[in-house]
C-alpha cells in the first residue's frame, strides 16, 4: 500500500513538473518580443547583462528572505560550504548561461530569426548526446523517436524563414554554439539540483553571467541601462520572464531529465510565432500549424516514455 502511494505521489510530482515546463514555454515565448523592444535603446549584450544583473539581485534577496529554501526536496540539509565539485559546476553553469545568451543575441544581429531558431532546435540532440557520453545514460526507443519527431517539427516551423547565404554563416554558427551551451547548461543544472535550491543556482548563474559580460560591455563602450521609461519597461518585462521562466525551469530539473525538458521547450518557437502574429501582425502559415502538431506529437511520445526519471532509463 505504501509503495502504491509512493508511486502515485511520484507520478503526480512528475505531472506537475511537466505542467511547469509548459508554463515556462509560454513565459519564455515572450522573450523575443521583449528583446526586440529593449534593443531599440541598448545593445543585445547589454540587454542580456541587465537580465542577469537584476536577476542576481532578485534571487539573492529571495535567498535572504526565504533561507529555508536552501533545502531541496532530496536533501534535508545543505552544507554551508560548497564542495569543489559544486563550485566548478556553478562556474560552469554561469559561464554556459552567459555564453548561451550572448551568442544567441549576437546571432540575431548576423542572421535571421528562422536560421537562429533552426539551430536552437538541435538543443535536445546535444543534451541527449552529452548525457549519453558523459553521464552514461541510456534512453528508451520511444523517447528517441519522440525527440526526433519533435526536432523535425521544430525545424519545419523555422524552415519557411531559413535562408542559405554565405554572409549569414557566421550568425548561424553563433546560434549553433548558443544551442550547444544551452544543452550543457541544462545538464549542469540538473546535477546541481541534487544539492542546491533553484534560487541559489540562479543567483550564482546571474552573478557569474554579470561578471562575465561586464568587461565585454565596457570594452565595447555600450550603454548598460536604458534611459527612457519605455526602455525600463522592456527590461522589467525581460527580468520578470527570466525570474518566472528560469525559476520554474530550474525547479523541474530536480524531477525531470534535462533531455526531456529540452524536448518540451521545442514548443517555444511556435508560441513565439503565435505572439508575433498577435502583436506584430506577422503571418502564421499552415506549415507552422502542421509543424506545431508534429512537435506536440513528439513531445507527447517523449513524456509518455516509461523511465525512472522521465527521459532517463533505469
Amino acid at each position: 500500500m505504501i509503495n502504491r502511494f509512493a508511486v502515485q505521489h511520484k507520478f503526480s510530482e512528475k505531472n506537475i513538473a511537466i505542467v511547469f515546463v509548459l508554463i515556462v514555454c509560454c513565459v519564455l515565448s515572450f522573450v523575443p518580443i521583449c528583446v526586440k523592444w529593449s534593443e531599440q535603446e541598448i545593445s543585445p549584450i547589454a540587454t542580456v547583462f541587465d537580465r542577469f544583473f537584476f536577476g542576481a539581485f532578485i534571487f539573492g534577496l529571495s535567498s535572504v528572505v526565504f533561507p529555508n529554501q536552501q533545502k531541496t526536496d532530496t536533501e534535508a540539509t545543505v552544507s554551508r560550504f560548497y564542495t569543489p565539485k559544486i563550485i566548478l559546476l556553478l562556474l560552469g553553469a554561469g559561464t554556459c548561461a552567459a555564453a548561451n545568451q550572448a551568442f544567441w543575441a549576437l546571432s540575431l544581429t548576423q542572421t535571421n530569426v528562422g536560421n537562429s531558431s533552426l539551430m536552437h532546435s538541435l538543443s535536445p540532440l546535444f543534451t541527449t548526446l552529452l548525457a549519453w557520453l558523459f553521464l552514461q545514460r541510456s534512453f528508451d526507443r520511444q523517447f528517441i523517436i519522440g525527440m526526433a519527431i519533435a526536432i523535425v517539427g521544430s525545424i519545419a516551423i523555422s524552415i519557411g524563414d531559413f535562408q542559405i547565404a554565405i554572409t549569414k554563416l557566421q550568425g548561424d554558427e553563433l546560434a549553433l554554439l548558443s544551442a550547444i551551451f544551452f544543452a550543457i547548461y541544462l545538464l549542469i543544472v540538473e546535477q546541481l539540483r541534487i544539492s542546491l535550491s533553484s534560487s541559489t543556482i540562479l543567483f550564482w548563474r546571474c552573478l557569474l553571467g554579470t561578471v562575465f559580460l561586464l568587461p565585454i560591455l565596457l570594452i565595447n563602450g555600450d550603454r548598460l541601462m536604458p534611459n527612457s521609461t519605455t526602455g525600463w519597461l522592456a527590461i522589467a518585462c525581460l527580468v520578470l520572464t527570466f525570474v518566472i521562466g528560469h525559476g520554474l525551469l530550474t525547479y523541474t530539473l530536480n524531477i525531470l531529465s534535462s533531455s526531456l525538458v529540452a524536448v518540451i521547450l521545442l514548443l517555444d518557437p511556435f508560441l513565439s510565432s503565435l505572439q508575433a502574429w498577435i502583436f506584430f501582425s506577422e503571418k502564421l502559415s499552415l506549415l507552422e500549424g502542421i509543424s506545431f502538431a508534429i512537435v506536440v506529437l513528439g513531445v507527447y511520445l517523449a513524456i509518455s516514455s516509461r523511465d525512472r526519471k522521465i527521459g532517463v532509463s533505469e
